[in-house]
């Protein structure tokens, strides 16, 4: 299996302590998601699986006998399949939660025309998860089926491995190191415009232009880095990892895919998808290592980012100069910013003022103010940008700012600098901050003098950590 993310031995780092996990008693799914790109690595596993398709089949031929034969079309769709639902009850088995294992049973999932429509769905999927659970076949417990109710209510179909599955097809110490991930049939995606409460979750379809042909190109360029980047991994807690979604973390998953909003291909454009992503801050601080030139063997990390991107940017596009100082120290004296930061970002995202602020921002007011003194505030000190507030020019911003850190990717891999995509910011070996920074400032004016500057660097401090 060709897989550069390695698990180190605990001994490479000594005095490093497995972090209790920060994600356990946050809000998640009572299943595991299940991932149709998710297949065989191992040689062991490739043969467990070859050997439960076999099995299937000749299932099939006794329980329910076809009058034709499958085209070979048909066969590999089938298998593809198999070995997709396979896999995934698999990876199940290692949540630390012990959760069942969700399952997509929807028609206009499985057998809908899609470019996002992953290569195992189709008619045969069903049928594989069918023959499964069949009594007499007794490979899967059919756990629940899944609804949709309209108003946003929904649950899916959920499944677990029998004991016979796991007994027959199992290693009995299988590890995330047996299975792989297939590249993502599309690393674009379009969403809907905002409208409701549930509006803008929906990938839609487009057809491709010259503007996408070459937006897919770059990120398919730092996928292809990124699956040969050194990339380490220290162990974690015992029973296993969740990510900040809840779901057990995942080290095969190590490409991006770039998500836009509002229906345009100007509107966010931010990188989604890799393992480190997902990973709780502290977690991917203490656990991942880089290799870099002079530690090729991996090294601690660092984050690269640039603070107050959202209103110099707005400035930027205001034509207006950009004030000096700290943009969300309204009172000054760093009296309250941390609210004025992230009341200042609401307002920019927002597409209208909003009745009800969004938890967090209420969570940061002191208690007993008034959140509209604090938007009064925040308009009077940057009033030659008031009139962008409420007017969600937030995924505008943030178009720009994914723009200029892919690339800044694309300059950092060209000089073999095992750059990571973390959102507004860029991962990187501690001994290669100072060259990542200068290509970030470099980048930056490119865009416009009024968004040159010099990212800040991040760090975890702590003694135990080498």
């Amino acid at each position: 299996m060709c897989d550069n993310v390695t698990a180190l031995g605990s001994a490479q780092f000594e005095g490093l302590q497995p972090l209790e996990h920060p994600s356990r008693d946050s809000k998640r799914d009572g299943w595991v998601r299940f991932d149709p790109q998710k297949r065989a690595g191992s040689a062991r596993l490739k043969t467990a699986i070859a050997t439960l398709i076999a099995d299937l089949e000749a299932h099939e031929a006794r329980l329910k006998p076809r009058k034709h034969r499958r085209t070979q079309t048909a066969l590999t769709s089938y298998q593809l399949a198999a070995e997709a639902i396979a896999a995934n009850l698999l990876w199940s088995t290692l949540d630390p939660l012990s959760r069942p294992l969700a399952v997509p049973r929807d028609a206009a999932t499985l057998r809908g025309k899609s470019r996002y429509k992953p290569v195992c769905y189709g008619l045969a999927f069903t049928d594989v998860l069918d023959l499964l659970a069949h009594p007499e076949v007794d490979l899967a417990h059919d756990l629940t089926r899944g609804y949709s109710y309209k108003g946003g209510h929904s649950a899916p179909s959920t499944v677990r491995p029998t004991a016979a599955f796991l007994a027959r097809y199992a290693p009995s110490d299988l590890a995330w190191q047996d299975l792989r991930r297939e590249a993502d049939p599309e690393v674009l995606i379009l969403k809907e415009p905002r409208e409701g409460r549930e509006g803008g979750k929906r990938r839609i379809e487009f057809e491709d232009t010259g503007r996408t042909k070459k937006l897919r190109r770059n990120v398919e360029r730092i996928n292809s880095f990124l699956l040969r980047a050194p990339i380490f991994l220290l162990p974690g807690p015992p029973g296993g990892d969740l990510d900040t979604l809840g779901q057990p973390m995942d080290p095969s998953r190590r490409t991006v895919k770039r998500v836009f909003n509002d229906a345009s291909w100007l509107k966010n454009g931010r990188l989604y998808g890799a393992f480190w992503i997902n990973m709780p801050k502290v977690d991917r601080f203490q656990r991942l290592r880089l290799g870099s030139a002079a530690h090729p063997e991996g090294e601690p990390i660092v984050s690269c980012d640039f603070k107050q991107f959202n209103v110099r940017a707005t400035y930027h596009l205001a034509n207006q100069p950009v004030p000096p100082g700290d943009l969300y120290d309204i009172e000054g004296g760093g009296r309250n910013r941390e609210a004025y930061k992230k009341l200042t970002n609401a307002m920019l995202n927002a597409g209208k003022r909003l009745q009800n602020l969004p938890r967090d921002v209420q969570a940061a007011l002191p208690p007993g103010s008034k959140a509209k003194d604090f938007i009064a505030a925040i308009e009077r000190y940057h009033a030659p940008i008031a009139h962008r507030f409420w007017t969600g020019v937030g995924f505008q911003l943030a178009a720009i700012e994914s723009a200029i850190l892919i690339d800044c990717l694309h300059a950092l891999h060209k000089e073999n600098v095992t750059a990571l995509p973390l959102h507004d910011a860029i991962l990187c070996p501690r001994s290669e901050a100072s060259r990542v920074c200068d290509v970030m400032e470099i980048v930056s004016g490119l865009y416009g003098e009024g968004l040159r500057a010099r990212p800040s660097i991040e760090e975890y401090h702590s003694s135990s950590v080498t």
